[in-house]
């Protein structure tokens, strides 16, 4: 059987995916094949082959996700070995591992937050929804902040939510409870007229959702606008201003259970810590 059609027809039906992994898992064996130049067959899974995407796949991409497609491969690959004996299973050992470099979190000042807010009451025009532009992106920004939600869990609030309501978490499953500010509340009030079926409906994809978030915020804000500059960054934005505050209560915010992983992943400590203390001067 081929990798491609093991996916479609036993993987994704046996395993509970959300759609983005689905999408993501599709892209990644669709790469793999073009790579191969033909249709990779289960039985023909091996460690060199894979090692030699991995390696020629290096300088081109960069290493998290050359190691996030490895951890894809690995995983379907597995499965067909496990649990339907469809080829020899692969040995992680002699699977190419991929180093990818530790970065620093980094978050948006105040300041920063200020001018983003000031970007978005200046985009003309509404959106297919029936929401103005403005009110759409300011009234995501300071729910994002309020809330630290992902970005998949913004798009997916309903359009009638109070001061404080509870989100089932799409990627851990788990609920959170969320507070809004009444300045939030304020923005959201002037975005409920139009009948929806979501709070931040959104008809186009996210690469037309980057390039609006990139083009009518961060440009005229006078940001960065790399990659990590997307609108996840408010995640990590709301919880290290709240870090410099209460780590604890940082971590309850992100809805995590796993000690050490806001810090690893998303306060930015130059927010959260401030200035190191110096030793005296030397005169």
């Amino acid at each position: 059987m081929e990798l491609g059609t093991f996916f479609t027809e036993v993987y994704k039906t046996e395993k509970q995916l959300r759609p983005r992994s689905v999408q993501q898992l599709e892209i990644t064996i669709r790469l793999f094949e073009r790579w191969h130049g033909k249709p990779v067959i289960l039985s023909d899974l091996n460690a060199p082959l894979l090692n030699k995407w991995l390696m020629e796949s290096e300088g081109l991409v960069a290493p998290k996700t050359i190691r996030n497609r490895r951890g894809d491969i690995l995983a379907i690959w597995r499965y067909a070995a496990e649990e339907h004996g469809l080829c020899i299973p692969p040995i992680d050992r002699r699977i190419r591992a991929i180093a990818v470099p530790k970065q620093i979190p980094e978050a948006w000042t105040i300041d920063e937050m200020k001018a983003i807010i000031g970007a978005t009451k200046t985009i003309p025009g509404y959106y297919q929804c029936g929401v103005k532009c403005a009110d759409w992106w300011e009234g995501f920004v300071r729910v994002g902040y309020d809330t630290a939600l992902r970005l998949s869990d913004l798009l997916s609030l309903p359009v009638h939510i109070g001061g404080m309501f509870c989100v089932i978490q799409s990627k851990t499953q788990n609920a959170i409870t969320c507070q809004l500010r009444h300045t939030t509340l304020t923005v959201l009030d002037r975005m409920r007229t139009p009948a929806r079926t979501s709070l931040f409906e959104w008809s186009l994809d996210r690469t037309a959702l980057w390039r609006h978030w990139r083009d009518f915020i961060l440009v005229p804000a006078g940001l960065k606008s790399g990659h990590r500059e997307g609108p996840q960054k408010l995640r990590r934005t709301s919880v290290s201003h709240l870090a410099a505050i209460s780590e604890h209560a940082a971590q309850r915010h992100l809805g995590h259970s796993t000690p050490g992983l806001a810090r690893r992943h998303y306060i930015d400590p130059h927010i959260a810590d401030g200035p190191q203390q110096m030793p005296p001067e030397i005169t």
